[in-house]
């Protein structure tokens, strides 16, 4: 059975500072870095992050546990229009993880020591920015084609369970030792497609966001992964619906409540790594209409928890959103 997160909130934090803190150790290690074969499965882990994705809020922190590993993920980001021309929509997301890669090294990933337990983690940064156009289809619907490129960083330590970092230890060598020592520098290019709409319906306001991403991820100077790549696609559908809360306003602002429901199809690389072919959220909050307060693009901001789950993964999302 998946294991439940007990310490939602300290994960949060462990997720955020593990990229920051493990960046020092991999920086002075004296290890080559990843293999090939480890530097295709570090590739594969960055692509989660790496591709858009339409269901998740400006600031988004996520932690989901499954039968195969635990996953940590906070995202910031999103999209706006070009206040010159319309048409062209740019986006741009930053995003953190953190991944027990136990689907990859399983006779490595925990070792029994004196000491306690010993997990092997991946950290990882990437950072992702699209350019696109929108097509008007009809009155609500628009396609949008953009095009991507992506820059990431995955580094990789040994850590006890109670969070403290340790050195690496003399295991035979090979990949294990490589990936429990090195570290890894990513370009990508890729490429989505998009279907969007909102209208209303009676006293609601429906958003609906279809996307089909596809990059392409590689080492970035670093003969020792020789040909490594991974892909990164993603098939995704999201519905959002608003709607006034009689009586709710801040300074002339109206509250509405929100609903809304994701679902995302990975394909090869990344169902390898999250141990299911997809996930899906479902969520409610409050959102805020700030179009009428003296703020310049910003017209809504909100505040949505929502459950993710997939085959055999379970675990909760906070995230804040802005609209402009």
């Amino acid at each position: 059975m998946p294991r439940k997160d007990s310490n939602l909130g300290t994960r949060y934090v462990m997720a955020v500072c593990a990229a920051a803190c493990l960046a020092a150790p991999a920086a002075a290690q004296t290890a080559p870095g990843l293999s090939e074969a480890a530097a295709r499965a570090a590739l594969a882990v960055l692509g989660v992050g790496a591709v858009p994705n339409d269901g998740l809020a400006a600031f988004n922190f996520l932690s989901a546990s499954g039968e195969a590993s635990d996953f940590l993920s906070s995202q910031f980001g999103g999209g706006f229009h070009l206040p010159s021309n319309r048409s062209i929509y740019l986006e741009g997301f930053l995003g953190l993880q953190q991944y027990n890669p136990t689907v990859f090294l399983p006779e490595f990933a925990r070792l029994a020591d004196d000491g306690g337990s010993l997990d092997v983690r991946w950290s990882s940064m990437t950072g992702t920015g699209g350019i696109g156009w929108d097509f008007a289809l009809s009155e609500n619907w628009t396609f949008r084609p953009m095009g991507h490129v992506t820059l990431g960083y995955v580094f990789s330590d040994a850590i006890f369970d109670g969070g403290g970092f340790f050195p690496p230890l003399p295991l035979p060598p090979g990949e294990i030792e490589d990936a429990i020592q090195g570290g890894l520098l990513s370009g990508g290019v890729g490429a989505s497609a998009g279907l969007l709409s909102r209208r209303d319906i009676g006293t609601w306001d429906v958003e609906i966001r279809l996307r089909h991403a596809h990059l392409e991820l590689f080492p970035i100077d670093a003969p020792q992964a020789g040909a490594a790549r991974a892909n990164a696609i993603r098939t995704s559908a999201m519905t959002r619906v608003r709607r006034d809360i009689p009586g709710w306003q801040v300074e002339g602002g109206q509250m509405r409540s929100v609903l809304d429901a994701t679902a995302g199809y990975y394909y090869g690389d990344q169902a390898r790594v999250l141990g299911t072919n997809w996930l899906a959220t479902i969520g409610a909050g409050l959102e805020l209409d700030t179009s009428t307060y003296d703020l310049p693009y910003l017209t809504a901001g909100r505040v949505m928890i929502s459950y993710v789950f997939g085959d055999g993964y379970e675990g909760f999302s906070l995230g804040f959103g802005v609209s402009f």
